[in-house]
């Protein structure tokens, strides 16, 4: 199932706990008079539920967005003026990444003018370099001469808590973009929604009930073991979710042109 929501996470949580009590207000699925009544048969607070039910949602969005990135992923685009024109440059000591800020996929400069990268009539096409990243211990190599190819700058970039910097900060200047994983909001409304792919949000709902089993100190062997074979499948996907291409090498750093690079070795 795909777009799980919160109210239906809870309600097969409660089902597969055996802890849905009759009541007047109707369960996700039309006619159903089952509903998930705090305090009674023991049960959690809808609160404590949600917790748990946020908590594997984390757990099971790493797992898949590790997997498959790009399916989570969003794009930034950022704008750096050189501090060589502009000393006053607040980006020379970085800019301020997106609040929603988890992890880079990559970083790319423009070559050209356009509008956020979009299409423009005059650069109907951008081309994009990519951005390597660099670290503290390089960062005196890049720090005052751009590395420049027939295809354009060379640029670094460097992440610091919650701020990137491209190097070198005296010269750089253009249109970049960022591709990066967003953290996960937590589910709050019972009609917001998690992605589950391929059914795997099942595994979520026995990640939660093993933790009201443990609080209830009761048996939780079925569940550990059901979530285990979980565990073995998403593994098993994570290893190779796009099968379309066999994995290769792409040396970046070959010949005139970096962005072109070729492959140098199938594995």
């Amino acid at each position: 199932m795909k777009n799980l929501t919160l109210a239906n996470a809870r309600f097969r949580l409660g089902s597969k706990l055996d802890l849905l009590a009759a009541g007047n207000t109707p369960g996700p699925s039309s006619g159903s008079p089952l509903v998930w009544t705090p305090s009674a048969n023991d049960n959690p607070s809808l609160q404590e539920v949600n917790y748990y039910l946020n908590a594997g949602f984390d757990w099971l969005y790493s797992e898949l967005a590790q997997a498959d990135p790009l399916r989570y992923g969003v794009v930034w685009y950022f704008q750096i003026t050189p501090q060589s024109l502009n000393p006053s440059n607040s980006t020379a000591l970085g800019l301020p990444l997106p609040p929603d800020f988890a992890e880079a996929l990559r970083v790319d400069y423009m070559i050209g003018a356009g509008n956020n990268g979009a299409p423009s009539p005059g650069n109907p096409n951008p081309i994009w370099m990519p951005v390597k990243r660099t670290s503290l211990q390089e960062e005196a190599s890049y720090q005052w001469n751009v590395f420049t190819t027939a295809a354009g700058p060379s640029y670094r970039y460097i992440i610091e808590n919650q701020s990137i910097r491209i190097l070198p900060s005296s010269q750089v200047a253009g249109q970049f973009r960022m591709h990066y994983l967003p953290a996960r909001k937590d589910l709050v409304a019972d009609s917001e929604t998690f992605d589950g792919v391929l059914g795997w949000e099942e595994a979520v709902i026995l990640w939660a009930a093993i933790q009201i089993k443990a609080k209830l100190d009761q048996d939780a062997s079925q569940f550990i073991m059901l979530l285990a074979q979980y565990n073995e499948k998403i593994n098993a996907m994570k290893a190779d979710r796009d099968s379309a291409d066999p994995a290769g090498t792409i040396d970046l750093d070959a010949g005139a042109f970096p962005v072109f690079g070729f492959p140098r070795s199938m594995g």
